[in-house]
């Protein structure tokens, strides 16, 4: 094998790679959309009706997306999403575990709100400049420091 055959062989991989972190991406995407719909939804109903099981949340998801909820087979894979879904919510303090029962877990609403509004009084820089030239490194711009502000 010529080195130009190794060459084209080598970049074949790599664009076959390429495609496939590309697919990656989208496909972790759509999971990601999926945890944040699901997530939204169950907070909503713990919101409504308190304390929760998974297979409560699950059939509420599976009703609220037109799903057919008498197919065992899709929703043991509802409530296996769902599970995923509030586990990732939890540690974010969306919602809770209570407790188990009869090896199902009980959700509640989580402190988010509080979580938000002490996100809110946070010191974020905003820029006040506008109409920057291109500076060399360590020019000064003669313009005065990034304000700070409240958001």
């Amino acid at each position: 094998m010529c080195v130009k055959d190794k060459r084209a062989e080598i970049h074949g991989r790599i664009t076959a790679y390429q495609a496939q972190i590309a697919q990656a991406k989208q496909d972790l995407a759509h999971i990601n959309a999926s945890i944040r719909l699901f997530t939204d939804i169950c907070v909503r109903h713990l919101e409504v009706d308190g304390e929760l099981t998974t297979r409560d949340l699950a059939e509420r998801v599976m009703i609220e997306r037109r799903l057919d909820a008498t197919d065992a087979t899709l929703r043991n894979s509802v409530v296996f999403k769902v599970v995923q879904a509030l586990r990732h919510a939890a540690r974010r303090k969306h919602v809770r575990m209570v407790e188990k029962r009869k090896g199902m877990c009980v959700w509640a609403r989580g402190d988010a709100v509080t979580l938000r509004v002490v996100a809110s009084r946070c010191w974020h820089p905003i820029p006040v400049r506008s109409g920057l030239k291109s500076l060399a490194p360590g020019e000064p711009s003669g313009l005065p420091p990034v304000k700070w502000s409240r958001v």
